[in-house]
């Protein structure tokens, strides 16, 4: 799902995806909002996740695995 992750020092992560329309659908009906990009951004397939609490990480990372589990079948 997640295609890579790039360094960063700041409050927020970058990551690539081919997933980008449906990771941010997916993500809003668990309650977790993130950025998206403009289509026409050359940064349209990458989403900026910012750094919760632990709660909130794990939250997001049940919900990114949930996701996988359901694209997997594609």
């Amino acid at each position: 799902v997640i295609k890579k992750v790039y360094p960063t020092e700041a409050n927020f992560i970058l990551v690539k995806t081919q997933h980008t329309c449906e990771l941010v659908s997916w993500l809003a009906n668990q309650g977790i909002v993130i950025k998206s990009f403009s289509p026409h951004s050359s940064l349209h397939d990458h989403l900026r996740i910012t750094v919760g609490d632990e709660s909130q990480n794990q939250l997001l990372l049940r919900a990114l695995s949930s996701f996988q589990n359901n694209v997997s079948g594609y």
